[in-house]
């Protein structure tokens, strides 16, 4: 159904129909409750916390040294859908490459998945800001994320050297 033809049939109700349906969707969608607290009471802050415990909870859960990467990853992309500021955004992409070289420090070593996707996520969250021109208000935390990466071997380490040589022009 087009987005046309659910403004079509929402329009045939009265107020007090759209407050019983968006009840009745309240109880019954535990995203849409999310959502709708969340449009009452925008905290954007308080909702990057929620979602950084999320992405801790995929590296440091129940199973210690075994990561949940699709949960880490659909952290951030269920984060996206609350539409928070680009900057929060690009904090929780670090956020997550942080505690995956944290993970590391901790565990020594790391899988796969992370060594393909951390630098990867690194990158994404470089680019949103400086498409936002905004590219100097994570640079204390790229250049620590840059150092610390070369606990993880050389190739991990070259690779987040070379993206943060590239967005800043210096080592």
């Amino acid at each position: 159904m087009s987005i046309a033809n659910v403004r079509k049939e929402l329009q045939k109700h009265d107020k007090d129909g759209l407050i019983e349906l968006l009840e009745f969707m309240y109880k019954k969608d535990k995203s849409v409750k999310e959502y709708l607290e969340f449009y009452i009471n925008p905290n954007e802050e308080q909702l990057l916390e929620k979602f950084r415990d999320k992405i801790n909870v995929a590296f440091f859960g129940r199973r210690s040294g075994k990561i949940k990467y699709s949960v880490a990853k659909k952290a951030i992309a269920e984060f996206k859908k609350y539409d928070p500021s680009k900057e929060l955004i690009a904090d929780l992409m670090l956020y997550y490459v942080e505690t995956g070289i944290e993970f590391d420090r901790i565990y020594d070593g790391i899988s796969q998945p992370f060594y393909n996707n951390g630098p990867i996520m690194f990158q994404q969250a470089l680019i949103l800001m400086k498409n936002q021109e905004n590219l100097e208000l994570y640079a204390d935390r790229a250049k620590n994320i840059t150092d610390k990466s070369r606990t993880l071997g050389s190739e991990f380490h070259n690779y987040i050297l070379d993206i943060y040589r590239g967005m800043y022009g210096k080592e």
